[in-house]
Parts: C-alpha cells; structure tokens; sequence
C-alpha cells in the first residue's frame, strides 16, 4: 500500500522509518573512512554491479567506490528503486576482504575479492544475509541515466477547504497546482498512498509525485497533489476511516475543477490512493479514476498479506506470522 513499504520487500526490508522524507541531498551523501590497503583500495575503485536475489523478487544494485584525500568512500544506488542513492558510512578492507555498512537502511556487506575479479559475499539486513556478486562494469557508457522531473518551480500553492457533513467541521489541505504550459486538455489529483507524506512523494530522495506531475504536464494534463494531513501546510486532522480521506479527495476535484475550467477531471491514485479514488468517484463525479497498483481487495486482505510477505522477506518465521494476523 504504501510506496515505501511495497519497494521495502527488497533491499529496503524494514527500513520505511529511517528512509521516509529524507531528501536528494541527504540521500547522496557520502563519508570518508581511512583505509588500511591503499593498493586493495585502488583496485576497487570503480563501478560494480550486482542482483540481490530476496527470493520474494531480485534488485538490481550498484556499487560506486572512489579514494579521496587518501581514503575510501562510497554509496549503493539501487536501480530499480529510482536509482535511489544509499551512503556507505563505514568501509572497512583486510587484505583480499572488504566491508561496508549503510545504517540509513540497517544494512552492511561482506565481501571477498576473488582471482575472477568480482566481490562475493553476503548482504545482510534486519537479521537476514542474501548472496550478492559485484562485477566490475567495464564501460560506464553502459550505466542506465535516470533523473526524474524536477518539480515546476513557479508552479502555485492551493488550498483545499474540506468540510465534514456529519460533525460540520472543517480543515484545510495545502498542495500544487501544476498546469501545462500550453494549457490543458485533462487534469488529475494524484492521491498518494497509505502513511504520512508530502506532496511530492518523497522516497529514498526521489520526488515520485512531483515527478508524475512534470509527466502529466508535458501530456497536457493538469494535476494537484497535496501534503497528507499534519504534513507540509496541512491541519493535523487524523481521519477516522477511509472515507474520511475520500471527502479529502472529493473536495481537491472541485478546487481542480474550478482551477482548471475542465469538464474531464478524475483521479491518479497510488497504493490505497487508487482505492480512495475509487470511493471518492461516484460523490466527486469524476470522470476517470487511474490506479497505480492499487488494491483489488478488501483492505483487512491486503493488509494481512502484505504484512506476511514482509514478515518472512524479512527473516521472520510462520509463529510470527500468525501472531500479526491475531
């Protein structure tokens, strides 16, 4: 449901809280350590690949090694993540041994440096250790760019007033209205999914929504995303149920309605956002609802499987599963 739960099965197991709003500067960065083999070190210098095999999926990773002022740095990038950066904070080599450690995701690595000239060893997280092997990658030409949309930055704050029909009360929700340059054919809210985050979806450094919106933008689609309630501009409200957040969608289509003058107005739901869009529609009237693997099920099902698989990613065993879904 939550983006950063459904990419945590893999080499993010368990490390939702410790990644959760960090930023790209945050995220890149990367620490010196001294070094105990300068010859070992500068045979590693370079970049390396390799796939994680977690049984439950694979994840592509590369591994980036550089000396700077006599010492070792270094970070993970994770691929099929967004090419998320994760910093090594402690590199540490023994002769043909090297280890590295990233506490941003309760991760380290041990390694051997082999006559065939790859690194293998075990990635090991939250209690778990997977196989992984580094080979060098020979022609960097090779290395696949990615860098998302920035966000607009002239792109206008919008307030969305919602008020409860049964208790009467009202608060307000902050976001952006990001309108195409050449005007609009079609305009969207993009409804994130379960848990606490900004309008632009920040993961692992990576603004998700804000680079759906530059996206849509270039489409001639129109699109408002918002700060999830006690974030950003947004009140502090905590909704009793989904319903709750389906009135919050219901009233961010009729600010975009208004906004934009469009008669084809619906919602970009990710996760549980699908599922609210799916709520929200026949009382919003909107015109489409997209969902980004959203759920097909009652959410206790999803929940519950969900919660399973995470379980025994993570190392855990069937007592533990079925002690969660008491």
């Amino acid at each position: 449901m939550r983006p950063t739960q459904l990419i945590c099965v893999m080499i993010l197991i368990a490390g939702v809280p410790s990644l959760a709003g960090c930023d790209a500067t945050n995220a890149s960065e990367v620490r010196a350590v001294d070094i105990a083999d300068d010859e070992l070190a500068s045979d590693l210098v370079g970049r390396w690949s390799g796939v994680l095999d977690v049984q439950v999926a694979t994840l592509r990773l590369d591994l980036v090694l550089e000396v700077e002022a006599d010492a070792l740095t270094g970070q993970l990038i994770s691929v099929d993540q967004g090419r998320a950066v994760i910093a090594l904070d402690e590199i540490t080599l023994d002769n043909a041994s090297i280890r590295f450690s990233a506490t941003s995701i309760g991760a380290s690595y041990d390694g051997v440096v082999t006559a065939n000239g790859t690194i293998e060893g075990l990635f090991t997280q939250r209690g778990s250790s997977f196989p992984l092997v580094f080979d060098r990658v020979v022609d960097e030409s090779l290395v696949e760019a990615f860098a998302p949309p920035e966000p607009a930055a002239t792109a206008p704050d919008a307030i969305v007033a919602v008020t409860h029909p049964e208790t009467g009360s009202i608060h307000q929700l902050t976001g952006t209205l990001r309108q195409p340059d050449d005007g609009a054919r079609a305009a969207a809210v993009i409804l994130s999914g379960s848990g606490s985050q900004d309008r632009n979806g920040t993961i692992a450094g990576q603004p998700i929504y804000a680079a759906w919106a530059e996206l849509l933008a270039e489409q001639g689609v129109a699109s408002l995303r918002l700060d999830d309630r006690g974030l950003g501009g947004s009140d502090p409200v905590i909704p009793a149920s989904p319903s709750d957040l389906a009135l919050d969608a219901a009233a961010a289509l009729d600010v975009l309605r208004l906004e934009t003058g469009l008669d084809c107005v619906g919602f970009i739901g990710h996760s549980e956002g699908g599922w609210i869009g799916l709520l929200a529609g026949p009382q919003s009237r909107a015109d489409f609802v997209v969902s980004m693997a959203g759920m097909h099920e009652r959410m206790e099902t999803t929940l519950i499987r969900q919660s399973e698989a995470i379980i025994l990613a993570s190392g855990g065993g069937r007592a533990a599963v079925a002690a969660n879904r008491q």
